[in-house]
């Protein structure tokens, strides 16, 4: 079943890559103001999901895999970080905006996540899914900006790096009997599928 599970998450990839959207117009943008409408996302989407992973780490804090800690340490700061950086290339201030729809729905999900399902499906929805994308994205996004020359990208150069690693997590991932395995191949689904609607609607 992890060969499933891989799979569907690779397979996930791979349509965001080729099919959405955000990756066929992101070569047609070059404008700081073209990226305004994803960084407002992207802000909320920085500073609620530390919110679900700490809560998380408060679930699961004597598990032995050290990936709920680190991971929730590493985050912290990043929405603020990403804050600066708009001010810096004038874009409005993301704290005084609302998220999109698409992205508070998927925003739900980490939650859900975080919060209720089991640990394994936790670790393949969050991390699997939502971080094997986010590393795709801002493997992109940071290459794009260096072209047009954008400055004090720290922010998208420290997620091009790290994000990889909090994708890894197929070794964290436990015996899982087969209804837990059938339910983590559906959240998977599900997480994808609401990652592909808000990617879809950051640069439109």
């Amino acid at each position: 079943m992890k060969e499933l599970l891989e799979q569907a998450i690779e397979t996930g990839r791979n349509r965001l890559l080729s099919e959405n959207p955000y990756f066929k117009l992101l070569p047609e943008r070059k404008n700081p103001a073209d990226f305004e409408a994803m960084c407002i996302d992207l802000y909320h989407l920085s500073g609620q999901f530390l919110d679900a992973i700490t809560m998380r780490y408060e679930r699961f804090h004597d598990a032995p895999e050290s990936i709920f800690k680190s991971h929730m340490e590493e985050e912290r700061g990043h929405a603020e970080m990403l804050r600066k950086w708009m001010m810096i290339m004038g874009m409005a201030d993301p704290a005084e905006r609302f998220p999109s729809v698409a992205t508070e729905n998927y925003i739900s999900l980490i939650y859900r996540a975080a919060t209720t399902l089991s640990k394994n499906q936790s670790l393949l929805v969050i991390n699997g899914a939502g971080e094997g994308t986010a590393m795709d994205y801002y493997g992109k996004t940071y290459s794009h900006f260096q072209e047009l020359g954008f400055p004090t990208l720290n922010y998208w150069y420290l997620h091009a790096e790290v994000d990889q690693d909090h994708g890894d997590i197929m070794p964290y991932i436990s015996e899982m009997s087969e209804e837990e395995a059938r339910e983590a191949l559906h959240f998977v689904g599900v997480a994808m599928d609401a990652i592909y609607h808000m990617k879809a609607g950051w640069l439109n």
